[in-house]
């Protein structure tokens, strides 16, 4: 016969550890929070995104109307100096020639210029930091 002890340690429901339901409705609860935060976050970046996409059209837009207003100004510049050579005696195919000839130079500058700045559009920075061994990876030209 076994003792009435003995018979009760095999009678007994297991030990269960304890479990905490507020820690697990906690971390529940945080859990929650940070996809509502997390959601929140990525409406407002659709929202800006849109908003974003909209003022660059718009930019681009004001841009493309201002550059035809200067070059209508630009142009006006231009036959008021091939009139003011010609009043000076010039030829007119000889006025028109020269503004042509200082046209072609700020082509030249600014062409230069576009080039030089055209490098960063690359990221070489960020480019070198990828590659292994610090050498640079074959770039082929923009313009």
């Amino acid at each position: 016969m076994e003792s009435s002890a003995t018979q009760a340690a095999h009678t007994a429901p297991p030990i269960q550890p304890p479990c905490d339901d507020g820690l697990l409705n906690g971390v529940q609860a945080v859990w929650e929070d940070w996809r509502g935060i997390a959601h929140a976050h990525m409406h407002l970046l659709g929202l800006e995104a849109q908003r974003a996409g909209e003022s660059l059209s718009a930019i681009l837009k004001y841009g493309l109307l201002i550059g035809m207003l200067l070059f209508g100004a630009w142009l006006a510049l231009a036959v008021a100096l091939v009139w003011w050579l010609t009043d000076f005696g010039c030829a007119p195919p000889l006025a028109l020639l020269l503004v042509a000839l200082l046209n072609s130079m700020g082509v030249i500058r600014y062409s230069a210029a576009l080039r030089r700045r055209s490098q960063y559009l690359r990221f070489p920075a960020t480019m070198r930091s990828l590659q292994k061994n610090g050498q640079p990876p074959e770039q082929k030209e923009l313009f």
